[in-house]
């Protein structure tokens, strides 16, 4: 296996002891364990083979193996600054998430369901990132448990499931209409409910 060469904020560092038959996430997981980030700072962007992958991992990493990998890039911020700018970049992720929505569901109604589903995926993805990023906000402002944005992002979360669930039985009964009509009418909206959630604080 070739060396795979690691920076954080452009620095080199070495490869923690993974084994040959690791995943990219594994590799992650290792540099975390390791604490490579400068002290009082946290870990904000990953890049692998020149490609940005976000913080939260638990997708196709695992899917790369490190034969596949030839550099890893990480950069690290104060925990503060890290926080402003997920602020920041969260109403774009809205917008893209509102947009991904409504177009799977008309690919979805014109039978176009490779498209469609990979768009919902693709949604999906956004709106759990950014109900994640949420909570992790909250706990870096020191929110207190009985916060109503902590409040109104666990009743979200759980309206969110129950959505889901319905998605499912819909699915799974091949009623695409059905799908498609969730995802337009229940899903998307409740991205706009999102935003506000989090940034009204």
């Amino acid at each position: 296996m070739a060396a795979i060469h690691i920076t954080i904020n452009a620095e080199p560092i070495n490869m923690p002891p993974v084994a040959p038959e690791a995943s990219a996430k594994d590799l992650i997981e290792a540099l975390t364990a390791t604490h490579v980030t400068p002290q009082g700072q946290v870990l904000s962007t990953i890049h692998i083979n020149g490609q940005y992958w976000q913080r939260d991992w638990d997708g196709h990493l695992e899917d790369i193996g490190l034969e596949e990998i030839e550099a890893v890039e990480l950069t690290s911020q104060p925990p503060q600054q890290a926080a402003d700018q997920g602020l920041e970049c969260l109403e774009e992720v809205i917008e893209l998430m509102e947009t991904r929505f409504i177009d799977s569901a008309e690919d979805l109604r014109f039978n176009r369901m490779d498209e469609g589903l990979q768009k919902f995926i693709h949604g999906a993805g956004l709106m759990r990132d950014a109900l994640h990023f949420g909570q992790l906000y909250l706990d870096h402002i020191q929110a207190p448990e009985d916060h109503p944005e902590r409040k109104r992002l666990g009743e979200l979360d759980m309206d969110l499931s129950g959505v889901l669930d319905e998605f499912d039985a819909a699915q799974r009964a091949g009623d695409w209409n059905q799908v498609a009509d969730l995802i337009e009418y229940e899903l998307a909206p409740r991205a706009c409910e999102l935003s506000l959630n989090i940034q009204a604080h």
